[in-house]
């Protein structure tokens, strides 16, 4: 499931994000991009998936699949910890 926005840079395309090659990631890329959802700093993150901290960033900042990638895995995160918090109660 995407966010609003990133249906709407995928409308009409006839293409699925998770299959459009240019959406697809290094498993570097993946390790960096889970360490980051679990807390961990750019520097953690980056000795992790075993490239330089500006690596790290560049992809944050600059590279369009990992930052739709991470806008995407976090707001999936935000959603299951709220349901999960919701039935708390």
């Amino acid at each position: 499931m995407l966010v609003p926005e990133a249906e709407l840079a995928f409308e009409g395309a006839g293409v699925k994000p998770e299959e459009d090659p240019l959406y697809a990631l290094s498993p570097a890329q993946e390790l960096a991009l889970e360490e980051l959802l679990a807390g961990k700093s750019q520097t953690e993150a980056a000795d992790a998936a075993g490239v330089s901290r500006e690596t790290v960033n560049r992809w944050f900042n600059r590279h369009p699949a990992f930052i739709a990638a991470y806008r995407q895995r976090r707001h999936v995160r935000a959603t299951a910890a709220g349901e999960a918090a919701a039935n708390l109660d």
